[in-house]
């Protein structure tokens, strides 16, 4: 079970599974705000001598910053504009980009769009140049191999 994973929206959801790292911690991660989630379930991750202990510690001393998860088995990040964020963080630095998208959805589409039709022309042009300078070293060696021809001719007729 991931953190949070049964309680996200259908936007949260998306925004998850289209900035996700790949992968969630098994012991605990860092939102980019510094708030530090981690699993203190019987299925807790592979922590090291004493690690939990001092994580549990820490969530005493500071509950702000410091989250158990204990009905969790990991604890999922997303990674957007070079931050890592957990979706359903305090902070809600994930929200906001939650917002911007949903309130942008047209725009981004358009942008997308037109991203990819620039990418594949690039694409094609660079096709295009590749084809040429394979039909000119086609031409190349063909001039080569004649030219090899005609040394080997003149070889045989000094023979």
């Amino acid at each position: 079970m991931t953190l949070y994973h049964e309680q996200y929206s259908e936007e949260e959801s998306a925004f998850q599974e289209a900035f996700s790292t790949g992968g969630g911690s098994t012991c605990g991660t860092y939102c980019e705000c510094g708030r530090c989630y981690f699993i203190a379930g019987s299925d807790h991750g592979d922590y090291e001598e004493g690690q939990l202990d001092d994580l549990l510690q820490s969530a005493q001393n500071d509950p702000d910053k410091f989250i158990p998860e204990d009905n969790y088995s990991s604890i999922e990040m997303v990674e957007i504009g070079g931050e890592r964020l957990v979706v359903q963080c305090k902070c809600a630095k994930a929200q906001k980009y939650i917002k911007f998208f949903e309130s942008h959805l047209h725009e981004i589409a358009k942008y997308a769009a037109i991203r990819l039709k620039q990418r594949v022309a690039q694409l094609r042009r660079e096709l295009a140049e590749d084809t040429l300078k394979a039909s000119a070293l086609g031409e190349s060696l063909k001039e080569y191999q004649q030219t090899e021809a005609r040394i080997e001719d003149v070889e045989e007729f000094e023979e």
